[in-house]
């Protein structure tokens, strides 16, 4: 997601083809493994499927959670709110993903998409000078891959390679201009770039061009936001989960900016719905807290900041919400105790709640 301090890690843009399977819808029976795990996708030929229907990925290329299985197929779950069933022959773990396309991209290497993908799990694995690198070989061996150029461009902005990045967001738009992703990757550049205007302009047109994608919304709320526009920044919300009411971050968004409103009713409802929704995402237990905490409900907040360390412990924004929690209720000492040992938590700022700290 765009923040004017840089670009959140936001997955790359893959085109999915249709399967030539039958397939039947499986039950929705519990899966709850010992230990949450992820995968992503084998091939860019895979769709999910949702309802008995054929779904896309958003065009990203990206991290899923596994919920549930019946059989040979898995229930995935991306943060992004991308939901559905997938055959399990068709995915692999995170952890072997890059082993994965290496050996992909050994057995084809005179194959662009081979590297892209390879590029694309180093991204994923934060590994952003290979990402980069695997970007450049895929560039190499076709010219006019308009992706391969998206996608180095986000590693390049990972980084703090700024005008490397632009200057690849601007190929790939021009290979391709109807790539509503390109447009996207451009919006994040501009925004570390500090340009608002460039990055507005840039996500009004990948929502022209792809109007029925709930997240450009959720991108350009946070940019209303940045600006201080926050009635434009919910309105854009409500748009993106008219398209997709199952969307998790929207409704978190919501509730961060309804309870900046003095909102404290739509922003309780919101995050009982992202919880609802996605029970297994840390951060709706995290931003449910910092809610709680407006209304002064902070063993309901402990609690929650309990269940998402429970979640995720190793997860920063999750070992800052007791913290932060703790430091709203008034005990200072305590929070501020273990604090200074995850400065990276102080990004909780941009939850409204870093003021109390200082």
């Amino acid at each position: 997601m765009l923040s004017w301090s840089g670009p959140r890690a936001v997955a790359i843009a893959a085109v999915l083809l249709a399967m030539d399977v039958e397939w039947a819808r499986p039950d929705s029976s519990p899966f709850s493994p010992p230990t949450p795990s992820h995968v992503v996708m084998k091939s860019l030929n895979t769709k999910l499927r949702n309802g008995g229907e054929m779904i896309d990925s958003g065009h990203r290329f990206l991290r899923y959670r596994v919920e549930r299985e019946q059989g040979d197929w898995l229930w995935i779950v991306a943060n992004c709110g991308t939901r559905g069933w997938v055959d399990r022959r068709d995915v692999v773990p995170v952890e072997t993903a890059i082993g994965y396309f290496a050996d992909l991209s050994a057995r084809e290497p005179s194959s662009a998409q081979a590297h892209r993908m390879l590029g694309l799990a180093y991204y994923e694995a934060g590994d952003f000078r290979r990402a980069v690198h695997e970007a450049t070989q895929a560039i190499k061996l076709d010219a006019h891959f308009a992706d391969a150029y998206a996608d180095r461009a986000s590693a390049r902005v990972e980084r703090n390679d700024i005008n490397g990045a632009l200057d690849d967001a601007v190929e790939a738009i021009r290979l391709d201009p109807t790539s509503a992703r390109s447009h996207l990757v451009r919006a994040w550049v501009f925004g570390r770039k500090k340009d608002p205007r460039g990055a507005f302009s840039d996500l009004e047109e990948a929502i022209r061009l792809e109007p029925g994608n709930a997240w450009l919304f959720v991108e350009r709320a946070q940019l209303w936001r940045a600006g201080g526009k926050l009635d434009e920044a919910l309105e854009d919300l409500t748009k993106a989960l008219a398209l997709d009411p199952d969307l998790t971050y929207a409704y978190l968004y919501r509730a961060m900016y309804s309870k900046q409103k003095k909102d404290f009713t739509l922003a309780v409802e919101d995050a009982n719905t992202a919880v609802q929704i996605d029970p297994n995402q840390p951060n709706v237990y995290v931003i449910r807290a910092y809610v709680q905490c407006e209304l002064k409900h902070f063993n309901m907040a402990l609690e929650d900041c309990e269940q998402a360390a429970r979640i995720d412990p190793k997860n920063v924004y999750v070992q800052g919400c007791r913290k932060t929690v703790l430091a709203v209720k008034g005990e200072r000492r305590n929070a501020l105790g273990e604090w200074n040992s995850h400065p990276k938590i102080l990004a909780i700022v941009d939850a409204g709640f870093g003021e109390i700290l200082k």
